[in-house]
């Protein structure tokens, strides 16, 4: 095993200046050996903890725990007790114990990082010995698939794209620990090699029985799973349309509103959107929600909802989102970022607090006439149901992946 990179690290990081030489030594001596036996406390000057960096096996999330006394998110891990036979061991047991996830697995025995601070007498969340070093050693887990879910009932841990751990409130050592754990056990990619990024899903199924004789009671219930299990933008769909010369579009707007009538949206009528909805008033909606490993499919006519409903969303809008809506041409050729501000600058000055709906802006509702609900499954055999209105009666069928 090649520790020199890492032992380079150490020895240059700032965090070491106060550190004293015979710690430092010691650390070294743990990297280096990576030793079954040498995290016995007797050994190392303070405590050792086996902390997990825990993936899915596509290596594409991590996964995050809710620490209820210091409310933030933090890595899976802590003290080793008498029956680990190993920091690898004790950051497997840890991370099992703390997920209630069964079937996670080491993915390698070898430390991918280190973490060597001192600990004061009294933290946040413990009374602690006089000030002593703390040593923390991270391994890769790897949750294998069977046994993952992500559900209401799991909301004290999330699983978070790692392209967003350098996001929201996170510890920023999490971005470096990400490109090193995933270089070690081979899963970064190259950008450009396509055709060998896949995910095999395995979180859940979906059979007829499973699912809602209304796609709009099916819908909220998945909704609200989404929301639950804390997946990120869940109100975020894909609006496609076609214009008047058939050409397609496609863009990511936030659904406002959902009920018996439709799923409900808000825009600049005057935008290319809108412009496509006047000529062609049929749209396609597309939730797409990876934690879940599940999208919805909705199409359907279009209508505009009522000023009065448009009124009362705009008045619950941010104020400086009410002054965007008068100051953006939205989908319009504008000179430059300056004479946007500048327009905002002026609506602001013209409205003050109280800017009035603009005429030109409102909602539309996608009033359905056929939903798809689809799940995830391993090797592209996806569970896939769709409901078609026939007459005033909704049809439910299973479609072929």
């Amino acid at each position: 095993m090649q520790f020199a990179p890492l032992l380079h690290a150490l020895e240059n990081h700032p965090a070491f200046d106060a550190v004293e030489a015979g710690h430092l030594a010691t650390v070294r001596r743990f990297v280096s050996e990576n030793s079954d036996a040498f995290w016995q406390r007797t050994n190392v000057p303070g405590h050792v903890t086996g902390s997990a960096f825990v993936v899915n096996a596509a290596g594409t999330h991590t996964l995050l725990l809710h620490h209820a006394k210091l409310d933030r998110w933090v890595q899976p891990g802590g003290h080793l007790d008498d029956s680990d036979d190993s920091p690898a061991a004790g950051a497997l047991r840890e991370a099992i114990e703390e997920t209630g996830i069964p079937d996670l697995v080491l993915a390698s025995g070898t430390i991918f990082d280190i973490d060597v601070h001192a600990i004061p007498q009294r933290t946040k969340v413990a009374v602690c010995e006089p000030a002593h070093l703390h040593h923390d050693a991270r391994y890769l887990i790897i949750a294998s698939g069977k046994g993952v879910r992500i559900s209401a009932e799991s909301l004290d841990f999330r699983w978070l794209p790692i392209d967003q751990l350098a996001t929201g409130n996170h510890e920023s050592g999490l971005v470096r620990m990400a490109k090193k754990s995933l270089a070690s056990a081979g899963l970064t990619r190259n950008a450009m090699d396509l055709a060998k990024i896949r995910t095999d899903y395995k979180l859940a199924s979906l059979d007829k029985g499973d699912v809602d004789s209304s796609p709009f009671s099916q819908f909220e219930k998945w909704f609200k799973q989404a929301v639950d299990a804390n997946v990120n933008e869940p109100n975020a769909m894909t609006l496609a349309t076609v214009a008047a010369d058939g050409k397609p579009a496609a863009r990511i707007v936030l659904i406002k509103d959902f009920d018996a009538r439709g799923a409900s949206f808000f825009t600049n009528y005057e935008s290319r959107k809108g412009n496509d909805l006047s000529a062609n008033p049929h749209a396609a909606l597309v939730f797409f929600w990876p934690e879940l490993e599940r999208q919805v499919r909705i199409e359907g006519r279009i209508e505009k909802v009522t000023p009065e409903e448009s009124d009362a969303y705009y008045s619950v809008r941010p104020l400086a989102s009410r002054i965007g809506a008068w100051a953006s041409p939205q989908s319009r050729v504008i000179d430059s970022r300056e004479m946007l501000e500048e327009r905002v600058k002026k609506f602001t000055k013209q409205y003050g607090d109280a800017p009035v709906r603009p005429p030109y802006w409102g909602g539309y509702r996608v009033v359905p006439t056929l939903f798809e609900f689809w799940q995830g499954r391993q090797s592209r055999l996806h569970d896939r149901f769709c409901y078609r209105l026939i007459g005033k009666q909704w049809a439910v069928e299973r479609l072929a992946p």
